[in-house]
């Protein structure tokens, strides 16, 4: 047995140090949220995420229906989703591993190319990065990616001599990480590039490409299968072209859940445009027209999205990153967050050293995520998998300040402070135009968790503050579902058809509106308004299983099976349509199939008790008995 040298022992404890600090920042993060509603009850993506890996779970996924960015991170989901009736908890502590484990990665690579000093700061940047703190918390699959990165990285610290095994690895983690995100692609495109030119033998390139190929050949075939093409591109690929780019976009994410949002997602559909590759060419054919009406608009929007970039602007999707940093101090570490690194990594780009080596596959992979949020939607989520890229090309910005020559010291601190100058001047005013609406994410978050009386005051202040018919239509129909459940459900009628008057193309008010009908027992009025909802959005799933409910009540069942069934087809993941379909079908004597139903209702929601209810008294044979839904 030999001794391992002092060098590699050292940095073995640097890397197991770092894993430490990231998993304890992590831990303790999270202990800072854990009164946050988020955490108990993600929304929007995050929901979609886990209700995709619970019908995996109950055999339900249907490839037209994927996840609208990306299948692999509802993969990675599935175990949770079968082991966990409450699986946040799990994720959240398993996200914190993958941290320390990317900072203990980053650390190995840096100190590589740059020496220990170097390798040490990289991973301490990774370690306490704000932006992957706040993500190790999220049901998104932001961490998973930054694993990934770390991964590739390190197989490729020396891509000119990299052994056979570093480029398979390195190229799994490539697809990969495109298989769960689509915003890597620049990125994977441009470091397989570098390797063709830069990998010696050049056949070993094709250990790297077919590795890298590998994850996405299953997901382009089922692609195939389900009439989408051959590339594997999420269903809101064109969607957020469209929303970054369009002539009534800033370039953000401006568009919010609620009417806009509905409006906008519907509008295929009255084109009669289904499937992820159809709906993806319509979106991108109205961003082509308005670049081609308003080609200076184009470039302006997207060189505002690049200042945004470097400005490590914390504007997102659909949380409010600034209302998660006053309740956590690790949040506040704004000397670890983008707005300084940034610059610095990019200033690092100057140096010789960053066309070498490892340095040029980091290089590459900052400068990739660059051109995806420029030519996509700005949000933090599509900032923050560079860190491990950007850490160490900043590692030894920081390095060359300390150690190097004064010529080094003078090019890159100018370098630095130019780019911060620049990426704060804000110099296309679109710093502050995208305000996150968190008093309506926030009403929401308190409403699904039974707390009306906090969702009514975050609902009723969007209500006073609203600047927008979006704003008002909005608050409105929520404050009407927030008095739906309240005992008598006073004034939700009243708050329902006052959004309906502002927003008379309001889908979700229509369907509200039927729905507090169906429960007074007016059923006329209220199938009105459910055909409304339908009319508007031909793919409410919500109002075709309410119109399926009120067709089995009038004993019209075959029509009841088809809107169910058409709601299923809308989304597969609702755990009440497939119960009402297995209580239609039982009453016909379809057992077996009756029992699929009720299974999958359960997989998808194990606290469903009406599915429990209706799977025992099918096991006992009293179908007479089941109840309607």
């Amino acid at each position: 047995m030999k001794a391992k040298p002092a060098g590699e022992r050292g940095g073995q404890r640097d890397g197991a140090i770092l894993f430490l600090a990231a998993a304890a920042a992590g831990l303790l993060n999270l202990r800072f949220l854990s009164g946050d509603p988020f955490l108990q009850h993600p929304i929007i993506d995050a929901a979609e995420y886990l209700a995709e890996a619970r019908a995996l779970v109950a055999g339900v996924a249907s490839w037209e229906r994927a996840p609208i960015h990306g299948p692999v991170y509802s993969l990675f989901l599935v175990p949770f989703a079968a082991l966990f009736r409450s699986p946040l908890p799990a994720i959240y502590l398993l996200q914190i591993a993958l941290a320390g484990a990317s900072a203990a990665l980053v650390r190995s690579a840096a100190a590589l190319l740059g020496g220990r000093r170097v390798g040490f700061i990289a991973g301490a940047l990774v370690a306490l990065a704000p932006p992957i703190l706040y993500f190790e918390a999220q049901v998104l699959p932001v961490i998973l990616q930054v694993f990934l990165h770390a991964v590739l990285l390190r197989a490729l610290v020396v891509p000119a001599r990299a052994a056979p095994r570093n480029l398979v690895i390195a190229g799994l983690a490539a697809g990969l990480s495109y298989a769960t995100h689509p915003g890597a692609g620049p990125s994977v495109v441009a470091i397989t590039l570098l390797l063709l030119f830069r990998v010696r033998p050049r056949r070993r390139w094709l250990l790297f490409a077919a590795a890298c190929a590998a994850p996405l050949l299953p997901v382009s075939i089922l692609n195939a299968r389900a009439g989408e093409g051959m590339l594997p591109a999420p269903g809101n690929a064109g969607l957020n072209l469209y929303i970054g780019n369009g002539a009534g976009s800033n370039g953000t994410a401006h568009v919010r859940p609620g009417y806009g949002w509905e409006r906008l997602t519907a509008a295929p559909l009255f084109e009669g445009i289904e499937g992820n590759a159809a709906r993806n060419r319509y979106y991108l054919d109205r961003m082509l027209r308005d670049w081609r009406r308003d080609p200076a608009g184009a470039v302006r929007r997207i060189a505002g999205k690049t200042v945004l970039f470097l400005s490590g602007s914390t504007i997102d999707a659909s949380q409010d990153f600034d209302a998660f940093r006053k309740r956590s101090p690790l949040l506040r570490l704004s000397l670890f967050d983008a707005v300084l690194l940034l610059p610095l990594g990019l200033a690092f780009l100057l140096s010789p050293r960053a066309r070498r080596g490892g340095w040029m596959v980091a290089s590459l992979g900052l400068a990739g995520y660059g051109v995806s949020v420029a030519l996509t939607v700005f949000a933090v989520r599509y900032r923050a998998p560079v860190w491990p890229f950007l850490a160490p090309l900043a590692a030894g910005s920081i390095d060359g300040i300390l150690r190097g020559t004064r010529a080094e010291r003078i090019r890159t601190a100018t370098a630095t402070v130019l780019l911060l100058l620049l990426g704060l001047a804000d110099p296309f005013g679109d710093r502050g135009r995208n305000p996150v609406r968190t008093d309506y994410n926030l009403g929401r978050l308190y409403y699904s968790r039974g707390d009306f009386g906090r969702a009514e005051s975050y609902l009723r202040r969007l209500a006073e503050r609203a600047v927008s018919r979006a704003d008002e239509a909005d608050a409105a129909n929520a404050l009407g579902v927030v008095a739906m459940d309240r005992p008598g459900g006073a004034d939700a009628e009243r708050w329902l058809r006052r959004a309906i008057q502002v927003a008379p193309d309001y889908a979700d008010a229509h369907y509200n509106l039927g729905l507090l009908l169906m429960r007074r027992g007016e059923g006329k009025e209220a199938a009105e308004e459910l055909d409304r909802a339908i009319l508007l959005d031909p793919g409410h799933a919500a109002a075709l299983y309410a119109k399926g409910i009120l067709l089995e009540g009038r004993g019209e069942t075959e029509e009841a099976e088809r809107f169910y069934r058409l709601s299923l087809r809308r989304d597969r993941t609702a755990p009440e349509a497939w119960n009402a379909l297995g209580v239609l079908l039982a009453r016909r004597g379809e057992r077996a199939e009756a029992e699929r139903c009720f299974r999958s209702a359960l997989a998808l929601d194990p606290r469903n008790e009406n599915a429990k209810r209706n799977m025992d008294m099918l096991r006992r044979a009293a179908t007479s008995a089941l109840p309607v839904r």
